[in-house]
C-alpha cells in the first residue's frame, strides 16, 4: 500500500514515525531507501514506542548518514526511554552513549543541560506507564537529575484515582515539592483523587486558571468541576456550561444551567448555537425545551460536527442558514465531502461570489474537498489570485494546489470564460474578493 500511494504522488509526511511506532523495521528499510527523509525524532519515536531494537538499528543508520553524528539531540531521546522503556533498557542506551567513542562529549554536554531540561528527563519517567517507573526515577535521581515539582505534574498525567495519587505520595515522600500548577494539572486532567490528596494533605489549592478549568469542561469532568465551586474558587460557570456544550456533555451543562441557574444572556452564545457544534442531539433537545434559542451560529456548528441529522433538526425547527457562506466552510476545514453535498441539497447559500473558495485555500484544505465545491456550484474566483495566493503558503501540499489551480486557470482561458470569471470573483465596488 506504501508504494502504491508513493507512485501516486503522496507526500512522505509523518511515515517514517509511523512505521517506526508500529515496530515495522522492512517498512522503515523501504522508506529509506526509497528516499524518505531521515530526523534526528526517529529513533525517538522507536523509543516512544517501545521499540528498542528498532531504536538501536535507527541510531546506527542515523551515524552512517552524511548529517549524522552522535551528539543529536541526546535529551530528546534519554526523554523518549525514560518514559516508555524499561529501566535496563534507559541504563543501555546511557552506556551507549557515554561510554562510546565520543563518551566524554556526550558527558559533557549531558553536564550542560540546565536543571528545567534535566528535570524533563526525570519527569518522563514519573509519567511512564513501565512497571519500573520508580526504579527509574531512583536511578536517575543517582545520576544528579534533580527533584522537582515537575515530576509530581507528570504523575498526575499517567492516569487517573488511585494510581496517580499513590505516585504523588511516593514522589512527595523521597521530597518533590507540591506546586500550584501540579493541582492545576489534576483539575485539566480530571484527576479527582489526585486533586483531593494535593489539597487535604499536600496543601496545595489549584489556581482555577481558564486554561485548566477550560480544559476540564471540554472533557466533561464534571466532579473536579464540582470540587472546585464548592471550594469557593472563582469559576466562570457560564464558559464551562458552553465549553462542555460545544463537547457534548450533557451532565455538565445540565449541573451549570439547572444547579447553578446559568441562563440566556444578551451579547452571549446561546448553549443551543455551542451544542450544535458537538452533534450530540439529545443535548440540543434537552435545551430546546429549557427555552434555549437557535442563533446566528447553529447552523455552521452543526456543520462543523459532521453530523448530518444534528443538522436536519436545526432546519426542521427553522433555523436560518448562515448568508456568508460559513457553514461551507467548517465543513470544508474538516475534509467532509458527505457534509458539504448535504448542505447543498439543503440549499445553503455559498455567500459572496469568490469569496468561500479563497477562504478555503487560506484555511489549507484539500485540492479534493475544492474539486468537491467547484462539482456542487460553487462560484468561482479569479484564479491567477488564487495562483499567488497559493504560492505564499508554505504547505507541504503546495506542489499539488498549485498544479490544480493552473489547470482550473487553464480550462478558463477563453476570453468568455475570463469574463464571467472577472465579474464573479469582484464585489459590487468592483474590488477583488480575494
Amino acid at each position: 500500500m506504501c508504494k502504491v500511494l508513493r507512485a501516486r504522488g503522496c507526500f512522505w509526511g509523518g511515515s517514517m514515525s509511523a512505521a517506526v511506532r508500529g515496530g515495522h523495521r522492512h517498512v522503515c528499510e523501504w522508506l529509506l531507501a526509497s528516499g524518505c527523509p531521515f530526523h534526528w525524532n526517529v529513533p525517538c519515536s522507536a523509543a516512544r514506542g517501545g521499540q528498542e531494537d528498532l531504536m538501536q538499528w535507527l541510531l546506527t543508520v542515523f551515524r552512517s548518514l552524511p548529517s549524522g553524528s552522535v551528539f543529536f539531540h541526546c535529551w530528546s531521546l534519554l526523554t523518549s526511554a525514560a518514559g516508555y522503556l524499561s529501566l535496563a533498557a534507559l541504563q543501555r542506551l546511557w552506556e551507549q552513549l557515554t561510554a562510546g567513542r565520543h563518551g566524554s562529549e556526550l558527558q559533557q554536554q549531558l553536564e550542560r543541560l540546565d536543571e528545567g531540561d534535566r528535570g524533563v528527563i526525570l519527569a518522563a519517567a514519573a509519567r511512564s506507564t513501565t512497571p519500573d517507573w520508580q526504579d527509574k526515577v531512583e536511578w536517575l535521581e543517582g545520576r544528579g537529575f534533580p527533584r522537582m515539582a515537575r515530576a509530581c505534574d507528570s504523575a498526575v498525567q499517567a492516569g487517573n484515582g488511585d494510581a496517580a495519587e499513590a505516585r504523588l505520595q511516593w514522589l512527595h515522600g523521597r521530597g518533590y515539592p507540591l506546586e500550584t500548577a501540579v493541582a492545576d494539572t489534576a483539575v485539566s486532567h480530571g484527576n479527582l483523587a489526585a486533586l483531593r490528596f494535593l489539597v487535604e494533605q499536600g496543601g496545595v489549592r489549584p489556581t482555577g486558571d481558564q486554561f485548566s478549568v477550560t480544559d476540564a469542561a471540554r472533557q466533561g469532568h464534571l466532579a473536579v468541576l464540582q470540587c472546585l465551586h464548592a471550594s469557593g474558587l472563582p469559576v466562570n460557570i457560564r464558559s464551562v456550561a458552553e465549553e462542555a456544550a460545544r463537547a457534548g456533555h450533557l451532565p455538565l451543562v445540565a449541573w451549570a444551567v439547572e444547579g447553578l441557574g446559568v441562563e440566556p444572556a444578551d451579547g452571549a452564545d446561546s448553549l443551543l448555537d455551542c451544542a450544535a457544534a458537538s452533534g450530540n442531539l439529545e443535548l440540543m433537545a434537552w435545551l430546546h425545551v429549557r427555552g434555549w434559542a437557535l442563533g446566528p451560529e447553529a447552523i455552521s456548528n452543526g456543520a462543523a460536527s459532521g453530523c448530518e441529522e444534528a443538522l436536519e433538526w436545526l432546519v426542521e425547527r427553522g433555523c436560518p442558514f448562515p448568508p456568508d457562506g460559513g457553514a461551507y466552510l467548517g465543513a470544508a476545514r474538516n475534509g467532509d465531502l458527505a457534509m458539504l453535498h448535504y448542505l447543498h441539497r439543503l440549499g445553503c447559500p455559498w455567500g459572496r461570489p469568490g469569496k468561500l473558495l479563497p477562504d478555503c485555500i487560506r484555511s489549507g484544505v484539500s485540492v479534493a474537498v475544492l474539486q468537491c465545491l467547484l462539482d456542487l456550484g460553487c462560484p468561482e474566483m479569479d484564479w491567477d489570485a488564487a495562483v499567488k495566493l497559493a504560492q505564499r503558503e508554505p504547505w507541504e501540499r503546495h506542489a499539488a494546489l498549485l498544479a490544480w489551480l493552473g489547470e482550473q486557470r487553464r480550462r478558463r482561458r477563453s476570453p468568455g470564460a475570463q469574463g464571467a470569471l472577472l465579474a464573479a470573483a469582484t464585489d459590487s465596488s468592483g474590488r477583488l474578493a480575494l
